[in-house]
This record gives C-alpha cells, sequence and structure tokens, in this order.
C-alpha cells in the first residue's frame, strides 16, 4: 500500500532491497568485553551497531544503585583491571551530540551488579567515574544512554581509565 499526502496521482517506482544482516559487536554483552589498559589512549568504540541489551527493563536488570533511568540506548562492555591498587577515574568522551551515560559493575559482569553510574553531563559531554580498586581485580563499565533516539542514543567514543 502506497499513499500520498496530497492530491497529486501518477506512477511511481518503488525498490526493494535486502541487506545482508549486521551482527553487534563482540562487546555488546559482558559475554566478551574488551580490555582498556590504564593510560590517557584509551578505547575507541561506537555503539550504533550495538543492542539494547541492559537496561532496568531487562534481565537481569540494572541495580538500583545505576538510578532510576532506563538506559535503553545501545551500550557495550569493557573491562579494567588495574596493574596496582589505587584510585583511578573511568572517562567516555564522545563525539558529536551522543549523549552517554557510564555504569560500573562490581564483582562480576552482570546488569545486577551495577554500583554506580554517571549520566548528568548531556549530549556532547564526557562521564566519569572515579574509583578505587585493588590490583589484580577486574572492574567491568558499560557505555550506555538513556535514550533510545537519534541522534543522542547511540554513538562513538572513547573510553579512557587513568
Amino acid at each position: 500500500f502506497v499513499d500520498s499526502n496530497s492530491y497529486d496521482t501518477g506512477t511511481f517506482t518503488l525498490q526493494v532491497r535486502q541487506l545482508p544482516p549486521s551482527l553487534p559487536p563482540a562487546n555488546d554483552t559482558c559475554s566478551a568485553p574488551v580490555m582498556v589498559t590504564q593510560g590517557a589512549t584509551g578505547v575507541t568504540g561506537n555503539t550504533t551497531g550495538a543492542i539494547d541489551d541492559y537496561s532496568i527493563g531487562s534481565n537481569p536488570r540494572y541495580a538500583p544503585a545505576c538510578g532510576n533511568s532506563f538506559m535503553s540506548g545501545r551500550e557495550l562492555v569493557y573491562a579494567f583491571t588495574p596493574p596496582s591498587s589505587g584510585t583511578f577515574t573511568a572517562t567516555v568522551t564522545p563525539q558529536g551530540v551522543f549523549d552517554p551515560a557510564l555504569l560500573q559493575l562490581n564483582g562480576s559482569c552482570s546488569a545486577s551488579q551495577c554500583g554506580r553510574s554517571a549520566n548528568t553531563a548531556g549530549p556532547g559531554a564526557s562521564e566519569a567515574i572515579t574509583f578505587t580498586a585493588s590490583a589484580g581485580q577486574t572492574i567491568f563499565f558499560v557505555v550506555d544512554s538513556a535514550d533510545a533516539s537519534a541522534p543522542y542514543g547511540f554513538g562513538s567514543f572513547t573510553l579512557r581509565v587513568q
């Protein structure tokens, strides 16, 4: 069924093409988080091809410590294992107007283990979490978004731990 919002009539051409399926990035879930090393370089990521696997409505859902937001955007999962004990800051810096949220998972890589989140800076601004960790203790981070729609709900970013 093809319709118009005007009274114009005439012929038209409808083209349909099938695109090959695209798989989400490997670190779309906790099954294969990307390792982040300490330093200014960090890792780059892009949530555009990811899926919304974790939210307040998922099973398991984000723990209450991560706020009341639904986190309905697409997310990617990262892991950081400090070489020495200390205080660290994880910062996600978006490109463009992407509005990222940064969530810290403690203990295991599960949304139910969410210990804290940062989601207050707004579109195009960095979010950061400062935390303490022991040498060899793996901390998981999720780059997510409270917004599922374009242009704020997904995009490119750099995640750094310093």
